[in-house]
């Protein structure tokens, strides 16, 4: 059975006890939970087992996974985010499927949550990733939930640190992960509950209008396997179009009968699109 580095990158997220009780609960004895970030140093009595790198100041999830897998010593680097929960056999599955020769494996996300903006977030976010889905092999993959095997580490590097908070430098490795040949295998029954610290509309529209700046990045960069019409290329067009992108969108999500349950968030989904596209005029601007 290979052995983990848990890499958990944080910001003072309030739920990271929570993270690592359930991850303790888990890990093997040759097993080793990294901790990066900015964190409550209570902790670290509290959690006399994990390895704590503290970063003096804010960094951004990609220079935190970085570090920690820097700090690894083990075969397989199992990435969770701080505001995540997994299920009490998550770990399990990846390390079974790992064994397997699965070198690159995502998890499910649990839509569910009783906040209904945390729940909207949720599903406009992982709707493709969500753990009623089937599994079968994808397009990219999220980091927070999902093992790597080292040897794709050593092969590719790590991730590219030029992304700041809220997303991009996720789906800008695992596609480089794909088109060097790897599958990316998804798995939904290994899953974690996502709760993050969004449960209000400012907090909503603040994360979707910076994941719309740097995401729209990865879809310029791989244009030709996103299909990247060249109208995106221009600020006005996003802008002038944004309502009917966010409705074209949120439909195709709407129609996804593992979903139709959450029907009642699909107007605040409709709105994370059209501020995504904002967000993305922003960035598409700049590079003008």
């Amino acid at each position: 059975m290979p052995t983990l580095s848990v890499i958990i990158p944080t910001l003072h997220d309030i739920s990271l006890a929570k993270t690592l009780s359930a991850i303790m609960q888990q890990v093997m004895p040759r097993d080793e939970v990294i901790v990066v970030g900015l964190f409550d140093k209570v902790l670290l009595s509290q959690f006399p087992r994990v390895t704590f790198i503290f970063t003096d100041v804010s960094v951004n999830a990609a220079t935190a996974r970085n570090k920690g897998m820097a700090a690894a010593k083990n075969e397989v680097f199992f990435f969770i985010d701080s505001d995540c929960i997994p299920d009490d056999n998550c770990l399990q599955i990846h390390r079974d499927h790992q064994t397997e020769g699965h070198k690159i494996i995502g998890g499910g996300v649990e839509i569910d949550n009783s906040n209904l903006w945390i729940r909207a977030d949720n599903l406009s976010m992982f709707h493709n990733f969500s753990s009623t889905n089937p599994p079968d092999n994808k397009f990219l993959l999220p980091t927070l939930n999902l093992s790597v095997h080292r040897s794709v580490w050593e092969q590719l590097g790590g991730l590219d640190e030029s992304f700041p908070k809220a997303g991009g430098e996720d789906s800008d490795w695992t596609l480089r992960m794909r088109l060097s040949g790897y599958e990316l295998k998804f798995l939904p029954q290994a899953s974690v509950r996502h709760v993050p610290e969004r449960g209000c509309w400012n907090k909503v529209y603040e994360h979707w209008y910076r994941s719309g700046q740097n995401n729209i990045r990865v879809r310029l960069k791989y244009n030709e396997q996103f299909r990247t019409p060249h109208w995106v290329r221009s600020a006005m067009c996003l802008k002038i179009f944004s309502p009917l992108i966010g409705a074209w969108v949120t439909l195709k999500i709407a129609f996804k009968a593992e979903i139709r349950t959450y029907w009642s968030c699909l107007p605040i989904v409709y709105a994370t699109k059209v501020i995504y596209c904002w967000g993305a005029a922003k960035t598409v601007g700049n590079l003008k």
